[in-house]
């Protein structure tokens, strides 16, 4: 399967059953659209797309979310426990 063929929302589904299927829910995404609409509000010149997405791989590979992700653990851990 060529993803690159499948529509927004066909990519948002797929994203979607492969959180369910892996148990794997993602607290934070940095998109190139978030980063686009950060870089036309700051009236600077748009970069190329191979800079954009470099470079939020490159953030997303170093910014480190432990602190949040321990909130969101403990969060999600206390709502569960409440239900049991």
């Amino acid at each position: 399967m060529n993803i690159e063929n499948l529509s927004q929302s066909e990519k948002y589904s797929l994203l979607s059953q492969l959180e369910k299927s892996l148990g794997l829910y993602p607290l934070m995404v940095l998109t190139i659209d978030d980063v686009k609409e950060s870089i036309s509000d700051s009236g600077e010149e748009m970069p190329d797309d191979d800079k954009l997405h470099t470079m939020c791989k490159y953030v997303a590979r170093k910014y480190n979310v432990a602190d949040e992700y321990m909130v969101a653990l403990n969060w999600a851990t206390e709502l569960c426990l409440e239900t049991v």
